[in-house]
């Protein structure tokens, strides 16, 4: 083990090692002496963390993005009924807080589906690699930290990003509410809805 770390070393000892394989009569093409105690496919790991991070991050924004929209035309669809649950003494902090109970009832649903799901993503991934690395993984487990941010990413995100449509879709009075057709339900007269209206069971 001594000069492990000094690359100088380590080449004099490949040398010496390749000298002897030529004199037993075995040809030779090359040596290669990596950086001492760093793994030749450390350089690969930083760049494909970064690729992995940002795609995570942006699948987060754009999964906000959609739970703002489906939101949105939720609220819209429903104003007449926020306007009557209103007429009967519903409050605006109660209709908000049944709202966010319905998306915490998708997110809870959603989180089922992708934990499970994610962890055979993230073991097919690490052994993929570990493959590549030479090195054997002897726990595949779920850390906490791991689960905890899971669990951010699929119970309060969802609820931060419904919070301003269905506030702004509360805020709407009796009067405007029971005057208001919110989103008729008559299909729209492109090319696309013409499609969809003649999909069965859609």
């Amino acid at each position: 083990s001594q000069g492990q770390d000094d690359r100088s070393h380590i080449e004099a000892v490949a040398n010496e090692v390749g000298q002897r394989i030529e004199r037993a009569g075995y040809q030779l093409y090359w040596t290669q002496v990596p950086q001492p105690g760093k793994h030749e496919f450390e350089q690969f790991l930083g760049p494909m963390t970064i690729i992995l991070g940002s795609l995570g991050i942006l699948s987060l924004l754009l999964s906000a993005f959609l739970v703002t929209n489906l939101i949105s035309a939720i609220l819209a669809q429903q104003t007449r009924q926020i306007g009557v649950m209103k007429a009967i003494g519903g409050r605006r902090d109660q209709i908000t807080g049944l709202y966010l109970a319905t998306v915490l009832i998708f997110s809870l649903v959603a989180l089922a589906i992708a934990i499970p799901l994610s962890l055979l993503g993230a073991k097919w991934l690490t052994n993929f690699i570990a493959d590549l690395m030479n090195f054997n993984i002897y726990s595949s487990l779920l850390s906490p930290r791991v689960l905890a941010l899971e669990l951010f990413a699929g119970v309060i995100v969802p609820q931060l990003a419904a919070l301003f449509p269905i506030w702004r879709g509360t805020r709407i009075t009796v009067r405007e509410a029971i005057s208001d057709y919110g989103v008729s339900g008559e299909p729209g007269q492109g090319w696309i809805d013409w499609l969809l209206t003649r999909v069965r069971g859609l």
